[in-house]
């Protein structure tokens, strides 16, 4: 099966067993615990879906039921992929879907906002908890021996609502906008990061915030 072939590929440290629609199992990568994470695919359209766009359709799946995970947490999961992936486009679908969805995005900015749709954006974010760091949580800076390991400051609260409302403007994620591999964000702190995108939405595109949860 191509998405096996696919998984395989990208996760070269620690690792998982694949549970597919038919019950099939395999193992991804290497995987160190004694019993391994396993994650169970409920919808036989995840087969393809996680192929082509795994970012995108890994969240959606976990979020409806049809994708279980079983010895292990959501939290450990993406632990061990941003270890083998971080976020870069993990394949060229993604990549060549994401320049699809900029382009629909612009296309469709031109939209007054009394005739536009409320969208409604996903967002989360982890980080693993590392010493001689700093814990920024929702912009508050948290007395702790431990802080977040990240380019950035770190911080998942800030990271998660920069995304979801990337997502619901159409504008990708914090990732592609602040890419890790850019010198001049490191260790930026995470409210310069979320005022940038504000201003990005009030002078480019027909957005406005209405409410957040």
């Amino acid at each position: 099966m191509k998405l096996i072939n696919f998984l395989n590929d990208l996760f070269k440290e620690d690792g998982f067993i694949l549970i597919d629609y038919n019950s099939n199992r395999y193992v991804i990568g290497k995987p160190l615990k004694e019993i391994p994470m396993e994650l169970q695919l409920l919808d036989k359209s995840l087969h393809k879906k996680l192929l082509f766009h795994p970012d995108l359709y890994f969240g959606e799946a976990y979020t409806n039921g049809s994708l279980r995970l079983k010895n292990g947490t959501l939290t450990e999961f993406l632990d061990i992929a941003f270890k083998n992936i971080g976020r870069a486009d993990i394949n060229i679908y993604g990549k060549t879907l994401n320049k699809i969805k900029g382009t629909l995005k612009y296309l469709t900015s031109f939209n007054k906002i009394v005739k536009s749709k409320q969208n409604v954006g996903i967002g989360f974010d982890v980080h693993r908890l590392v010493p001689n760091r700093k814990l920024y949580l929702a912009g508050l800076k948290i007395k702790s021996k431990l802080g977040t390991l990240g380019h950035s400051d770190g911080d998942p609260v800030l990271h998660s609502i920069t995304d979801a409302i990337l997502g619901a403007c159409q504008m990708g994620d914090i990732g592609q906008l602040f890419s890790d591999k850019n010198k001049k964000f490191k260790n930026i702190r995470s409210t310069i990061l979320l005022q940038k995108v504000i201003e990005k939405i009030n002078n480019g595109i027909m957005f406005h915030l209405i409410k957040m949860h």
